[in-house]
């Protein structure tokens, strides 16, 4: 049997009806050079052709471009500028150069910036990725194309991963507020379905409240909008409600910007930490001592240290080594998160 063709941009361009230079900028994400309707139409071609950049990175594979690309889901958190900033010191010092792209937490933006990458010969990508579920990246990965992931994991593939503690982190928070006496306890989450370390925390905390405290605390999963502060107070408005008059409540944030939220909502409605309520959450900013923001704010806050520049730092070093060794077994690699225990939480003191 004869062996099936290999797609080409020329296939593409005229099942599409456009020109290939069409077709070359939406693989290199210049659509709005182009219309709504041609997009579409580029898109739908692309995919029932069953095309990959894949494709194109095995003619590659031994086309060495020393640069890299880095795809980050959102730039716009200092959890994300800290990691940048790990990444590009080990692929600076090694003599690759990074090409930083913002994905602003959408999938589709992310799968045509990688193409683009590709297309520009990259060596390797370190992704923060949008999607949990992502067979794009899946795709490329089986067919042998150098990826390491930063933070976030990808479901069902064994993907090269540099990552948190997440599990040992929440457990010790909850160990934590359980010996300081909290009787009931709230996880407030942003938006977690695509978002692997926000589901892996949260799973996290239903785990080990159910252990520790041995009920499972599936009503006290609070998703807020971060960018909504009446919606934040909502939601812990709505926990107190549900509170016993017996029970002494906390709050576990699941990163800097949601916990720092329910700082503001805590504040706003007058409650005292930790008399009234408890909090704490990981610091994943990342800053120096001198900008510590659980210092700065009063109350200060309890948190678990997340290293953001070491994991970006470490990613790259990963990608680096799989690059020179690409038979290796994929490496997961999880950074520990020490506690930090400050005022918020702090009910029983000289324990």
């Amino acid at each position: 049997m004869k062996a099936k063709a290999k797609v080409t941009i020329n296939d593409i361009a005229k099942a599409a009806g456009v020109s290939t230079t069409t077709v070359s900028r939406y693989i290199n994400g210049k659509e709005e050079l182009m219309s709504e309707q041609t997009r579409n139409r580029i898109k739908t071609v692309i995919e029932l052709l069953d095309y990959h950049p894949s494709d194109i990175a095995r003619s590659l594979r031994n086309q060495k471009s020393n640069m890299i690309g880095v795809l980050i889901a959102d730039v716009s958190s200092p959890f994300s500028s800290a990691i940048i900033i790990g990444i590009e010191r080990v692929l600076v010092s090694n003599g690759y150069t990074p090409l930083f792209l913002n994905c602003s937490e959408n999938k589709q933006r992310e799968e045509q910036y990688i193409r683009s990458l590709i297309f520009k010969k990259v060596d390797g990508l370190i992704v923060n990725t949008t999607s949990a579920d992502n067979k794009f990246l899946i795709s490329l990965a089986c067919q042998g194309f150098p990826i390491v992931l930063c933070d976030r994991f990808v479901r069902d593939y064994n993907f090269n991963i540099v990552t948190n503690k997440d599990n040992e982190m929440i457990r010790s928070f909850v160990m934590h507020l359980k010996e300081q006496g909290f009787t009931r306890l709230a996880f407030f989450v942003q938006p977690w379905s695509d978002n692997s370390t926000r589901y892996r925390r949260r799973d996290a905390f239903l785990a080990s409240v159910h252990e520790i405290y041995g009920y499972l605390p599936e009503n006290d999963i609070y998703v807020i909008d971060v960018n909504d502060k009446d919606c934040v107070i909502a939601q812990l408005k709505k926990f107190l409600s549900s509170l016993s008059q017996d029970d002494i409540p906390a709050i576990i944030g699941t990163n800097s910007v949601s916990t720092m939220c329910v700082y503001k909502a805590i504040t706003k409605l007058g409650l005292s930490m930790p008399d009234d309520i408890g909090l704490c959450g990981p610091d994943d900013w990342d800053w120096n001592n001198g900008m510590n923001w659980p210092e700065i704010v009063h109350t200060n806050i309890t948190t678990a240290t997340i290293y953001a520049k070491e994991l970006g730092e470490r990613a790259a070093k990963l990608l680096l080594e799989r690059i020179a060794a690409p038979d290796e077994l994929p490496s997961e690699i999880l950074l520990p998160n020490p506690l930090v225990i400050r005022d918020s939480t702090l009910r029983i003191r000289n324990k």
